[in-house]
């Protein structure tokens, strides 16, 4: 009787030096298994895909935002050694907005300084909110506009 040749190879599919029990996976569904954490991860429901946050209404009207950003232009820029995303600073948004053009109470207005802490200048009267979280402008500049509305909203409650 002649034994199977050895691999040097770390052996696949044992435990312990047997054989590790084989497994099967079937597609239909059993009633045990309803609920489980498998079936939400292979068919997940219908809603998750469609469901979108809600936008606060627009309360603040353009003409009052001002927003800044950098273009840097230097033959580097459309160098192929320099990756798109190692572009420091060529994404950002500042969007300033002066705290008497947003309508609200003096109650609200220290209820929004509170909120946006130093990014409020009490000399000035004017919030900075700085985004630099997607890689591209208009993308940054929807999220302050969305975020501007967000912190109106908390300071109105």
């Amino acid at each position: 009787a002649s034994s199977p040749p050895r691999s040097t190879s770390p052996s696949r599919g044992r435990v312990g030096g047997e054989a590790a029990p084989s497994v099967s996976f079937s597609t239909e569904s059993k009633p045990e298994m309803e609920g489980q954490w498998w079936n939400a991860v292979a068919e997940p429901p219908a809603a998750v895909h469609t469901q979108t946050p809600a936008l606060p209404a627009r309360t603040v009207p353009d003409e009052v935002l001002r927003f800044t950003q950098h273009t840097y232009f230097s033959a580097a820029r459309h160098s192929p050694s320099i990756p798109e995303q190692h572009r420091l600073g060529e994404y950002k948004v500042v969007l300033h907005v002066n705290m008497s053009d947003l309508g609200l109470s003096e109650h609200e207005v220290q209820r929004m300084a509170v909120l946006v802490g130093p990014r409020y200048n009490w000399k000035t009267g004017e919030v900075k909110l700085v985004a630099e979280k997607f890689p591209n402008r208009i993308e940054n500049k929807r999220y302050l506009i969305f975020l501007l509305e967000n912190l109106l909203l908390e300071a109105r409650l």
